[in-house]
């Protein structure tokens, strides 16, 4: 795998572990007693459905399609929280007419997450990090003769909104922006000039 690559999966395993280092107080959840992981205190689990679509050289042939993810919000210290994200999503790719095949995207990743104010009970955030990216097609060269799998990384940018349904579960909406580096989707092209946009709503869980 490539050297990016490397660095990538490297930050992904210390970045939890930095984060807990340096982590200054747990919030009122900790100290009754929340779950953590690697030391820090979970503050969510949520899931979501979305929409989502590249942009750049390959987005006039994929049109915008469903995606999910599951993600884990860890309560560093008020008031950043470290972001865990698995994203998955499938977009049609439309060489011509007569023929149809899938893009599926696997995505993982880790970011920092600020909320510093609430207006109300919402509760608005930025986040930012770095992940690894899967993209798969078939291996079909009557119909992917453009486009191939291929893995890279991603630093995802993400502004979004948390509202608590009850004590216990909060519904959320967020816009993400993700770059990509060391992006090989195009055949015979050393880097591809495309990244990707997505919106999510999401459901989670508060107490355990």
């Amino acid at each position: 795998m490539r050297k990016y690559l490397l660095v990538v999966a490297a930050a992904l395993v210390a970045l939890p572990t930095a984060a807990s280092a340096v982590k200054i107080s747990k919030s009122e959840r900790a100290s009754e007693g929340a779950p953590e992981l690697l030391g820090i205190p979970v503050e969510s689990l949520s899931a979501g459905i979305g929409y989502s679509n590249y942009t750049g050289e390959i987005a006039p042939d994929i049109a915008p399609g469903p995606g999910w993810d599951l993600r884990l919000d860890l309560d560093v210290t008020q008031p950043v929280e470290l972001e865990v994200q698995y994203m998955g999503a499938v977009n049609s790719v439309i060489p011509d007419p007569l023929s149809e095949f899938n893009l599926y995207t696997n995505q993982f990743q880790t970011a920092a997450q600020v909320a510093p104010w609430t207006v109300g009970d919402v509760e608005p955030y930025v986040s930012g990090g770095i992940g690894l990216t899967r993209v798969s097609v078939a291996k079909n060269p009557d119909l992917n003769a453009q486009i191939q799998s291929d893995t890279m990384g991603s630093v995802p940018l993400a502004a979004g909104a948390d509202y608590p349904i009850t004590d216990a579960l909060k519904i959320g909406a967020r816009a993400q922006w993700d770059i990509y580096f060391d992006n090989e989707l195009l055949v015979q092209e050393n880097t591809t000039d495309s990244d990707r946009w997505g919106f999510m709503v999401n459901i989670g869980a508060t107490e355990f």
